[in-house]
């Protein structure tokens, strides 16, 4: 039996480390593997002058500061009631924000960028708060990034303009220009990061630099001269800077993570592609918005979106083991680990009150005091009340809703429940005004978009977040680009994957007998999927978007789409006994694996799929983005095996690789230990 209990992702191949993909997980105990929390959607575009975040602050407890890159807002989420606000700024002399802002507090305000001027409010200031515009900078290069940074040491405010990094003192909102850092016109700065008296300030190429010109550069400015010295960082762009321990981290377009020792740099972790000669992005383009990469002590987080230009023979656009989202970049036994942590969500969460008045205990039906009640089955979370519960349910616990009309509804203790109208007996009024954090629950996370924006921490945990608020552009359930801001939450059923590497054998072949998995006691509810494989399969994986002009699934029911992509080798290798997995990974239903039950051809140019499983948040019409591989279930743990599970992959061959799927609320593996039979050959 070989154990495994010491976790490593090193992107590197699927034959080194422990884990070679992941999808939602948390490495941060020592030894253990953990589902990560699921997020939800705060807002969207369909909000007004919403658009993508690019700098998200806090100046107090469930209060942010947001830029996006069409307007600044304020967010507030009441840690005790739950409500959750978010308003334009609206004040005299409110800023029109672009793709190019930026904001950072500074000296008690809130400063951001336009595409030429430097602007600023009271930190803490509401969303009607006047904005100083009289004695900023209006002199900034249009169309080019404004990215702000403070110069601790210095006492000063940095913003980036082309080639130049201009520095200012400031008195309440009156800025005055001091030392400035000037590069060569052959790069221009994309990010600042301060750390310990440097500036630590990234660049790409420049349009219109000299012929030769190849390689980005990184700069380190004491602030105090007009020049500094260049690294160069071995990609055409850097993607972004962060401060880390005594200097910088620099992520390159190439998708490595560099560490800036002084006088070059150490290379100490890399996204998978840079492995698998794929491209991230074109040159010059930006995917990537605002403060994308964040440091938390020793940890640090990225937000990307990694949508790749089309590679392979049929133009595929994205990889299994490149899940777009949140990844995590955290010191291990040997090295650094650089794993998926996070994914956003279309799942949106609103908070609506109950009176007490409006608790009809006869018929068990409340009324909601404004807003529209989601559909039966999503989730309701009782989270406040301003005196006594309402009698028959308690606080912070999940329940389902049961929707009578668009202001009414009941509670069930399960979705099965709610669906067959079994309503919750109340008992109680409770106290005069009880809140509820609805889910309309659209998905599991979106694991494919293609731009990214800003992250902040919440900083404290408590029954509706936890963790960070992130930014990002993701595929609606049309598959429109949709530019979206969520936030993690405990609690709700969370899903989350990882792939072994190749567990080669010893000899010539191996018989992959067993399997077993060791872990945390399961709630009921929960449940660890195991999977497995002896070979990869010719055409495999095969996955939308690529060059079809009809590649999405379109919905037909919760179990059954069509799709324009070429699922001929899919379906060759299903009719010959083969099985199968599809994984949605962006628009209606993503995060979700199923079987896939047939491939049909019923007209030229249409193939129809049909799934082992329901799919959340599909209904007719819907469109979603997916991969399709080989994989062969082994079984199901769950909350009636008491830690630990054996599972049985037939056959012998040269290596086996497993793909274990955690379903449910802090789900965690402690070990997993294949146990082959070798065949020695005669």
């Amino acid at each position: 039996m070989i154990k495994i209990s010491k976790w490593l992702q090193p992107n590197t191949s699927d034959k080194l480390g422990t884990i070679w993909a992941s999808k939602n997980i948390s490495l941060d105990q020592p030894g253990y593997i953990k589902l990560s929390p699921r997020s939800v959607k705060l807002a969207d575009t369909s909000t007004t002058r919403f658009e993508l975040p690019v700098a998200i602050g806090k100046y107090g407890q469930g209060e942010f500061q947001v830029a996006t890159t069409e307007s600044n807002f304020v967010l507030d989420i009441d840690n005790q009631s739950g409500t959750i606000t978010l308003t334009e700024d609206t004040g005299t002399g409110d800023p029109a924000m672009t793709v190019d802002s930026h904001g950072k507090f500074f000296q008690g305000r809130w400063w951001v960028t336009t595409d030429t001027a430097i602007l600023s409010k009271a930190a803490n200031g509401t969303a009607s708060a006047t904005w100083d515009t009289s004695s900023g900078e209006t002199g900034l290069t249009s169309g080019v990034r404004h990215y702000l940074e403070v110069f601790a040491s210095r006492v000063s405010l940095c913003v980036s303009n082309k080639n130049v990094v201009k520095q200012y003192t400031a008195s309440t909102g009156d800025l005055t220009n001091t030392t400035n850092l000037t590069i060569p016109s052959d790069f221009e700065i994309v990010g600042l990061a301060y750390n310990y008296g440097k500036m630590g300030v990234i660049t790409r190429i420049a349009s219109g630099a000299a012929d030769g010109v190849s390689e980005a550069k990184f700069f380190s400015w004491e602030g105090s001269t007009t020049s500094a010295t260049g690294f160069g960082v071995g990609s055409d762009s850097c993607i972004a800077v962060c401060p880390y321990k005594s200097s910088f981290l620099v992520l390159t377009r190439a998708g490595q993570i560099k560490y800036f020792n002084g006088g070059g740099f150490e290379d100490i972790a890399s996204f998978p592609f840079y492995f698998d000669d794929k491209i991230w992005s074109q040159p010059g383009d930006f995917d990537n918005y605002g403060d994308v990469m964040i440091p938390d002590g020793d940890t640090v987080y990225i937000n990307m979106g990694l949508l790749m230009n089309a590679f392979d023979r049929k133009g595929y656009e994205s990889a299994v083991n490149m899940p777009s989202g949140v990844w995590c970049l955290s010191p291990a036994e040997s090295g650094f680990n650089l794993y998926h942590r996070w994914s956003p969500s279309n799942s949106l969460v609103e908070r609506f009150v109950v009176s007490s008045a409006n608790v009809n205990t006869s018929t068990d039906i409340m009324t909601v005091s404004s807003g529209t009640v989601p559909a039966t089955g999503n989730v309701a979370r009782y989270i406040y009340t301003d005196g006594s519960e309402i009698g028959g349910i308690k606080r912070n616990n999940d329940y389902y809703i049961i929707k009578h009309t668009a202001t009414t509804f009941s509670l069930a203790e399960s979705k099965e429940e709610a669906l067959s109208g079994v309503k919750i007996d109340l008992t109680g009024t409770g106290g005069t005004n009880n809140h509820f954090h609805f889910y309309t629950l659209e998905d599991y996370g979106q694991s494919l978009f293609e731009k990214s924006g800003a992250m902040e921490m919440f900083g404290e945990n408590n029954g509706f977040y936890r963790d960070l608020i992130m930014g990002s552009q993701n595929y609606s359930n049309s598959l429109t680009a949709t530019d979206t801001m969520c936030m993690t939450v405990p609690f709700l059923e969370s899903r989350g994957w990882i792939i072994t590497p190749k567990i080669f054998s010893s000899a010539v072949k191996d018989n992959w007998r067993k399997i077993t998995v060791f872990f945390q006691p399961l709630k009921s509810g929960d449940s660890i999927v195991v999977k497995g494989r002896k070979q990869n399969l010719s055409g495999l994986p095969i996955a939308s978007p690529n060059i079809e002009t009809s590649d999405s699934a379109t919905w037909v029911s919760t179990t059954e789409f069509n799709t324009g992509t070429d699922l001929s080798e899919a379906k060759t290798h299903l009719d010959a006994g083969k099985e199968l997995e599809i994984e949605f990974t962006a628009g209606a239903g993503a995060g979700q694996t199923a079987k896939v039950l047939t491939i049909s051809e019923p007209s030229s140019g249409t193939t129809v799929v049909s799934v082992s499983e329901e799919i959340l948040g599909v209904v007719a019409g819907r469109k979603s983005h997916y991969i399709i591989d080989h994989w062969e279930t082994l079984g199901t743990a769950t909350s009636q095996d008491e830690g630990y599970k054996q599972f049985t992959l037939e056959g012998s061959s040269k290596f086996a690789q497993y793909k274990i799927e955690l379903r449910g609320d802090d789900v965690t593996i402690e070990d997993i230990a294949p146990d082959p039979i070798t065949n020695k050959p005669n």
